[in-house]
């Protein structure tokens, strides 16, 4: 004998299953990168992707033994790139600057982890060749100026906003101004002759300063900036807590006591790292509107 349900026996049946899926445990989501079992670290290329190889393969390794994910690293081509892969997902933790951070987090949620001690405080330098007759920024008016990549926090974004702080109009005041791409490349501008001066990363000048032998004295530091917050570790919104707390914990045990970790640290310009918070972004995002209301700061002039 077949029985019918009304339909009003469907409508609650149908809800009490409902109800039943609701109160089930469900999992947590997670980021592509922990579905596959491969976190994939993008970094900005503003050195050389061997160098950068040479650099971060420590902190590869303590986060691979923190999560027991693989890790690969990847160097994008450019800083719109970094972007648009973390965009896609293709990114799970990104080595962000601060604009590239600010877009990715409008654009994608993305969350800021961790920085090194130095990132609250940061600074961009001018150089000008050893033998310029340069002695302050006004002289440099109608130079040949180099900038890093368009989306470079130290190396374009924040120069140009103090310099307008200052009464200085990039496109008016310079009768030429390059992008570079990467630091190393715009020091080595200056060096060439390429362009008359131009401004940089702060801690990259100063390792190449140290480390560049005679081939240091070929430049000075004409101007510095004033202290502003840049580079942040951030991960993917999707990305479980449990992951990003053994990410977190990979940096933060990272001590000068121990040898490895303390050539790590000394070679990406930091005596520790600490947890990073959206809040810490509030002036560098003030001069990011100033510069959207000013002049283009947009993937598309890349």
């Amino acid at each position: 004998m077949v029985r019918f349900i009304s339909s009003a026996g469907i409508l609650l049946v149908l809800a009490l299953a409902l109800q039943i899926a609701s109160c089930s445990p469900s999992r947590p989501p997670e980021s592509m990168g922990e579905a596959r079992g491969v976190l994939t670290l993008g970094l900005l290329p503003d050195e050389s992707a061997e160098r950068q190889l040479q650099k971060y393969t420590p902190i590869v390794r303590a986060i691979r033994a923190n999560t027991g994910f693989d890790v690969r690293l990847v160097t994008p081509a450019d800083y719109a790139e970094l972007v648009f892969m973390f965009s896609k997902g293709e990114v799970d933790l990104a080595y962000f600057g601060g604009y590239t951070f600010a877009r990715s987090h409008e654009q994608s949620g993305a969350i800021p982890l961790v920085m090194r001690d130095i990132d609250a405080r940061f600074v961009s330098y001018l150089v000008v060749r050893r033998d310029s007759a340069a002695k302050q920024l006004s002289d440099l008016k109608g130079a040949v100026f180099g900038f890093g990549s368009r989306l470079s926090t130290s190396g374009h974004i924040m120069p140009r906003y103090f310099f307008e702080q200052e009464g200085i109009v990039s496109e008016s005041f310079f009768s030429t101004i390059r992008f570079s791409g990467a630091h190393d490349r715009t020091i080595q501008w200056v060096i060439d002759g390429t362009v008359d001066a131009g401004v940089v990363n702060g801690q990259i000048l100063n390792r190449f300063l140290a480390t560049a032998g005679d081939t240091a004295g070929a430049v000075r530091i004409l101007w510095q900036s004033p202290p502003y917050v840049d580079y942040v570790w951030a991960v993917q919104p999707s990305m479980t807590i449990k992951t990003r707390q053994a990410i977190l914990d990979a940096f933060l045990s990272l001590s000068r006591d121990d040898a490895t970790a303390r050539r790590f640290l000394e070679d990406v310009g930091a005596d520790y790292f600490v947890p990073a918070d959206v809040s810490d972004f509030e002036q560098l995002q003030a001069a990011i509107e100033f510069a959207k209301s000013t002049w283009r700061v947009d993937e598309s002039d890349i």
